[in-house]
């Protein structure tokens, strides 16, 4: 790839890291390398194996350009010392002697000057303010203003004064210091070097106009969220504090969701996937040095957990000490001391952070912990508990306690299920079957509110009518006087769950006409389907008049439109079906019976019966509906219903678990609450019960004082010492180790 082209850059940067990819010691951008050792000794050896793996691909160096077993030296625009990082006292100088800018060039220039070096300035963000606002708006005459050019001798002065930033060790406590202003916020990565916190890097950001007008909670907890965001890459798998000024955020992440805006549950939701260590620190002594020196005193003298604990949980692991013995695993165990009491803890160092070894009767507890704080996936949970603590078959455990997890089975929604589409069986004559529904409320007209509908499911013959009211005995009378009286009594009238037809007096109504009444289950409209796609033209068409309020006026025509269509399948319409001839409508030009054949009374009896009983009923057409039905719904003992009614905000999608009492292909029969009641498939899961109990040892200190962690019941465990019983751990109860001696 020869220089010059646009990507030639890109290609010969991979190609440096594929050459320095096993070679931890030696950096390189570009062509500038940076080769850096502990000691002398070492060094040699880095150079030589260097300039080796440079020499068997071909590379040269000119000898001119290089510097050989320094201390301190200028790299990419900074100054590397044993120290730490700073920018080059040359590039400073000019920058100090760069005068007021008198153009937007100029000003754009001064900038990027700044940008360059503006993670050794704390608060850069807030103090560019006056700078960045002269930016804005149309080009016109240029003029800073006072403001302006007070913030650019204040930029000079940090940047004189720049910090020395210390570098990154995967050993060392990590703790970020954030502060949110009414324009700009702010944090700090620092990093705890001989009981004293020093800073790794800067981060500031000026607030968006919206931004500015959030609470100060809000704009306290969105510090922290792009601070995070921003240290991603150094924080990810590193256990680390929060420190803020604003005291309600230690305990966000521990209060109902409810109590925030959306915008503030992601955030908090993002920040638990990194930590839940939020502590309160003053004001004045969260900003400079000063307040990094009153910090270092008591910083990790709070412990999360009994080390002792661990240690003795460890001991007793016979999975941990069938490990140390064979040396048959890829974990790399060592012992190292807990930073608090220095208590030396299994930990496995196949990574940068030692990860402590956890106990079989802790796993549980531990994932709790890191689980309970946002509920992520299985995946994410893994990912979380991993950069951070090691077992066996942790994979395994975790995407099993995710699947087990109640709050999780309630709140999620994944694939609902959709079971194939079901079909009534088909009845042996007219108006043997009905299905009957209400339309409403719907604006007044003429006094009426609602309409009464029934259906025939064998010719689809439908009625509509008008009613004052939906009470039981409205329902009963127009059941009556509109159907039962015209085309007799069904034997099976199919209905929803409304409070009309499960009133004692339709259902003596259905005893005395001698039907039987099949009753939906509820949210679950398809089981009505017919009735319901019949709601759906009617009211299409009382809307394409020109007055829909007035829809008592136009109900008539349009049910005459309705019952004169041609259904597709049927190659004919209701009105046929029912009265053995089309129906005339308004303004057809030829009658069409005028050429037919004239039938006295007898014969158009005889041949009306005999067409009418060679007619059958049409199959319901077929449906192309994606189907997914889980599998371990056939077996599960216990369920989740979906709630389909109207729910408060931040209410769980499904409630349950419930019973299950017998299955059918289409609905469940569930007890719940102590009823029997049935349910549609669809608006059920599996439910996947966890059936271990989080108890584990706690305080386990000496021999008469034991914890089990399985259930109080196990009769196995009755003896003769004393037993303490340990509690789940609170959510802020977590294991800190590191790995400084």
């Amino acid at each position: 790839m020869p220089f010059g082209l646009r990507n030639a850059a890109q290609t010969f940067q991979r190609f440096i890291d594929n050459l320095l990819r096993d070679m931890p010691f030696a950096q390189g951008y570009i062509d500038d390398l940076l080769i850096a050792s502990p000691d002398l000794q070492s060094h040699e050896q880095h150079v030589q194996a260097v300039l080796k793996r440079l020499d068997e691909h071909g590379i040269n160096i000119h000898q001119s350009k290089c510097v050989f077993g320094v201390q301190t030296l200028e790299f990419l625009g900074h100054t590397i010392s044993p120290e730490g990082i700073k920018p080059i006292k040359k590039e400073v100088d000019t920058i100090k002697q760069y005068p007021v800018p008198s153009s937007l060039t100029q000003l754009r220039s001064f900038l990027g000057l700044i940008n360059f070096y503006r993670r050794f300035i704390p608060g850069c963000a807030q103090l560019m303010q006056p700078l960045t606002d002269s930016l804005k708006g149309k080009p016109k005459e240029f003029k800073l203003s006072s403001d302006a050019i007070e913030a650019i001798k204040q930029l000079k002065d940090k940047l004189a004064q720049a910090t020395t930033l210390i570098y990154p060790n995967s050993l060392s406590p990590l703790a970020l210091m954030v502060d949110a202003s009414d324009k700009a916020v702010g944090g700090t990565l620092n990093q705890l070097v001989k009981n004293a916190w020093k800073p790794i890097a800067f981060f500031s950001k000026r607030l968006a106009p919206a931004e500015t007008r959030y609470s100060t909670f809000g704009r306290e907890l969105l510090a922290i969220y792009l601070t995070i965001k921003h240290f991603r890459h150094m924080l990810e798998g590193r256990e680390f504090i929060v420190f803020t000024d604003h005291k309600p955020l230690t305990n966000a992440l521990k209060a109902r969701a409810d109590k925030y805006s959306p915008r503030e549950v992601r955030h908090l939701d993002y920040i638990s996937q990194f930590t839940s260590d939020i502590r309160h620190v003053k004001g004045q002594d969260n900003q400079a040095a000063d307040a990094l020196s009153r910090l270092e005193m008591n910083v990790l003298q709070q412990s999360t957990v009994n080390f002792e604990t661990l240690r003795h949980e460890q001991e007793q692991d016979l999975e941990l000490q069938n490990l140390l013995k064979t040396n048959n695993s890829s974990l790399n165990l060592k012992q190292f001391p807990s930073p608090i009491d220095g208590i030396l803890i299994y930990c496995d160092t196949t990574k940068a952070m030692p990860r402590p070894f956890v106990p079989k009767n802790m796993r549980k507890l531990i994932y709790n912990n890191f689980h309970s704080l946002s509920h992520p996936g299985a995946k994410a949970s893994t990912k979380l508990i991993n950069a951070r603590y090691i077992w066996p078959n942790l994979q395994k455990d975790v995407h099993k306690w995710v699947r087990e997890c109640s709050a999780c089975q309630q709140s999620k929604i994944n694939r609902h299920t959709n079971s194939p589409i079901g079909v009534f069986s088909q009845p042996d004559a007219r108006f043997a079957h009905v299905h009957i529904d209400l339309v409403g409320p719907l604006p007044r007209s003429n006094g009426f509110n609602y309409l009464f509908t029934c259906i025939d499911r064998f010719t689809r013959f439908p009625i509509a009518i008008p009613i004052a009211d939906i009470t039981a005995e409205t329902v009963a009378k127009v059941f009556m006087q509109n159907w039962v009286t015209i085309f007799g009594t069904p034997i099976t009238i199919t209905t929803d769950r409304g409070a009309q037809f499960e009133s004692e007096l339709f259902n003596n109504l259905a005893k005395l006409l001698g039907s039987n009444r099949i009753r939906c289950t509820a949210y679950h409209p398809q089981a009505n389907g017919m009735v319901e796609r019949f709601h759906r033209q009617l009211k299409t068409a009382l809307i394409s008049h020109s007055n829909p309020n007035q829809w008592t006026e136009f109900l008539p025509l349009v049910m005459l439109g309705i019952r004169t269509s041609v259904k597709t399948d049927a190659q004919c319409s209701a009105a046929e079906l029912v009265f053995g001839t089309t129906l005339r409508l308004p303004g057809e030009f030829i009658n069409p019976n005028t050429n037919s054949q004239k039938l006295n009374l007898g014969n158009y009896v005889d041949q009306l019966r005999d067409h009418m009983s060679r007619l059958k009923p049409i199959n319901t057409r077929e449906q192309s509906r994606a189907v997914y039905v889980p599998k371990d719904l056939s077996n599960c003992t216990h369920v989740w219903i979906r709630c389909d009614k109207i729910k408060a905000p931040l209410s769980p999608p499904f409630e349950g678990p419930f019973k299950v009492v017998s299955r059918k292909s289409k609905y469940f029969v569930i007890e719940k609450h102590g009823n029997i009641d049935t349910v549609s498939i669809d608006r059920l899961k599996p439910a996947y019960l966890d059936h271990e109990p989080p108890y584990v040892l706690l305080d386990r200190l000496t021999d008469k004082s034991i914890t089990e962690s399985k259930c109080k019941n196990d009769k196995s465990l009755q003896m003769t010492k004393t037993v303490r019983w340990a509690h789940p751990i609170s959510q802020s109860r977590m294991l800190t180790v590191s790995a400084a001696g």
